[in-house]
């Protein structure tokens, strides 16, 4: 008996719940023009059950309002210098009613375009994310897994990912255990820092953030595409083999005896060998979405070495309290670490 593709199904597909024969079936029927519209449908009931993520479109539209605002101003105080006495006093209510037509206009069109890109991405892709301080385990449709670090997100193709190509999007950090497929389509995870991790089947870690960009490889091989478009690079990684990616985006490649360190963050552990204070900033923002500020020179220099479990941002501020003898000061999400005046 043939499958029927129902609204209950679809549910399930939209989840990452359906089977691989149920997702080539779903996938066949959204190609159907008539199905189309149905399908759209759906998937906005059930994006409204269960958000992905929230856009805070007010603030950007007020962020871009203030600056339209503010170049107005500065662009009409030069006319105004320029304008003939008539000019400026028989056409004043007219200008300025046309100047905020002119402005509303432009702000619609901005937020006309940000709706159609923002609706593009949901509708193409879906998107796991997660929190400050989550961590985050996702089974693909082709059976890989990725482990999200915290304040991350995972882009994945809503239509023939399983089928066509293997191609994700990544913001911030992950694991990814790829698991190979009979016909070798390869997997890529695609970065917003520049590089792309080409593989088969494999576990590696890819840091995106901002700081600090990285590739770690606990086992089998990858290959690594870096390097502007014209002069696009390759690098292939053996197990144990650390990648970093200068500002530039040029790429060293190194050795570590203990690549699974890398992922620790998977069970909510901190490895510190001899690490300055002062590079624990990027961690706690990264990870907590807290600011971390040493105002003393001493302090910054001052270096830790261990390994801490923390949930919490307060947990891990205990730790470094206690092993540093440092004084922390909390003002909402800044943290001021300085010496403690305890004996």
């Amino acid at each position: 008996m043939k499958l029927q593709v129902t609204r209950e199904l679809l549910f399930n597909y939209f989840a990452g719940q359906t089977t691989p024969l149920q997702n080539e079936l779903i996938e066949d029927w959204a190609k159907i023009p008539a199905n189309r519209e149905l399908f759209f449908v759906y998937l906005d009931e059930w994006e409204g059950k269960y958000p992905q993520y929230i856009a805070n479109l007010e603030m950007a539209l007020e962020r871009h309002r203030a600056g339209m605002e503010r170049r107005l101003e500065t662009n009409t105080g030069d006319k105004r210098a320029a304008m003939l006495p008539e000019a400026a006093t028989g056409s004043k209510a007219g200008g300025f009613i046309r100047r905020k037509r002119w402005m509303a206009a432009a702000i619609a069109l901005v937020v006309l375009g940000a709706g159609l890109i923002l609706s593009r991405n949901r509708l193409l892709y879906q998107k796991y994310s997660t929190a400050f301080g989550e961590i985050r385990t996702v089974t693909l449709s082709d059976g890989s897994l990725v482990t999200l670090n915290a304040h991350s997100s995972l882009l994945v193709p809503r239509f023939g990912f399983d089928r066509l190509s293997r191609e994700v999007i990544l913001t911030g950090e992950a694991e990814f255990s790829v698991r190979h497929v009979p016909d070798d389509r390869a997997f890529t995870v695609k970065t917003s820092n520049g590089f792309d991790v080409v593989v088969l089947g494999t576990e590696f870690v890819v840091n995106a953030r901002r700081e600090a960009p990285r590739v770690v490889l606990t086992k089998g091989k990858v290959r690594l595409l870096y390097g502007g478009q014209e002069n696009r690079r390759t690098l292939t990684l053996k197990p144990g083999e650390l990648v970093t990616f200068d500002e530039q985006g040029n790429a060293s490649i190194g050795q570590t005896a203990h690549p699974w360190d890398y992922s620790a963050w998977k069970k909510h552990r901190f490895i510190f060998d001899q690490t300055p204070l002062a590079d624990l900033a990027p961690l706690f923002r990264d990870h907590f979405g807290v600011e971390l500020r040493i105002a003393d020179p001493v302090v910054a220099r001052m270096t830790i070495t261990g390994t801490f479990t923390a949930r919490t941002d307060d947990m891990l501020l205990g730790f470094l309290k206690e092993a540093a003898h440092l004084r922390v000061h909390r003002e909402g999400n800044t943290v001021t670490l300085s010496r403690s005046t305890a004996l």
